[in-house]
């Protein structure tokens, strides 16, 4: 028996998720654009195609990450936790002889 995912709410206020707070994800569909994903049970959010690295199957259950709230209140969610920028000082080395 399927789920049913139609109680999901399609937008959220800003307040409610932190950038890059982890939550609870259940596939429930994919379109052009991507992953559809229930978030906590409560939300609706979407993991864009670009983004997805690997196979996964409608029902799956995984630990996710929001990404980003946008102005209309759909929620972006990534399956990667956000990456830190790694910096290097590669102009300032110096060649000692």
């Amino acid at each position: 028996m399927k789920n049913n995912f139609k109680h999901l709410k399609e937008t959220v206020d800003a307040e409610i998720f932190t950038p890059w707070q982890e939550v609870d994800v259940e596939i429930y569909a994919f379109t052009d654009l991507g992953m559809k994903v229930a978030i906590n049970d409560e939300y609706t959010g979407l993991v864009y195609g670009n983004q997805v690295y690997d196979d996964y199957q409608q029902g799956q259950k995984l630990k996710a990450y929001i990404k980003f709230i946008r102005k209309d209140g759909k929620i972006d969610v990534s399956l990667q936790p956000k990456q830190e920028k790694h910096t290097t000082n590669w102009g300032q080395s110096k060649i000692i002889s």
